[in-house]
């Protein structure tokens, strides 16, 4: 949903392969999203989290994402038929983008419950609701927003 809606959203041409940073390889970016990509036969983050032995390295990485996916005030709108994101700024759409990305998809926020919908590609399309328990916005002198939320074990992937 949201890759689609940012391939609408932004039509800025992509950099040049030659550009493509060292570690990113240099292959074309299949989501509209992603200006590089792992080169051929390099792992990617979403491989590293379903192979990856080293246990906390993963955790790691998991909670990495699992902050982009909640920490942010992105709320999906109807245009015509489609759900399209909608955010204050476009570094919350970014995060949110990514997350989905490397494998948790937002699917909602519920304002009742005080809650934000996850749907998790590395568990087989599982849902997870996310207890937002707190909500600092973002302020200039700050510089950031901050969230504090209760994640049940299977989001955290135990």
């Amino acid at each position: 949903a949201i890759a689609h809606s940012l391939g609408k959203a932004n039509d800025a041409p992509r950099r040049p392969a030659e550009l493509a940073p060292k570690w990113a390889g240099n292959r074309p970016a299949t989501s509209p999203f992603v200006s590089f990509e792992e080169a051929e036969g390099e792992l990617s983050i979403w491989d590293a989290l379903l192979t990856d032995s080293d246990v906390g390295r993963a955790c790691a990485l998991r909670e990495c994402l699992i902050a982009l996916a909640v920490n942010h005030s992105v709320m999906l709108e109807t245009v015509g038929e489609e759900q399209v994101p909608s955010a204050s700024s476009p570094d919350e759409l970014a995060f949110v983008a990514a997350a989905e990305h490397f494998g948790l998809v937002f699917e909602k926020r519920d304002l009742d419950q005080g809650a934000v919908v996850l749907r998790d590609k590395m568990q087989n399309d599982t849902l997870h609701t996310v207890e937002v328990l707190e909500a600092f916005s973002y302020t200039s002198d700050r510089k950031r927003m901050s969230v504090v939320v209760r994640l049940s074990p299977a989001v955290l992937g135990g």
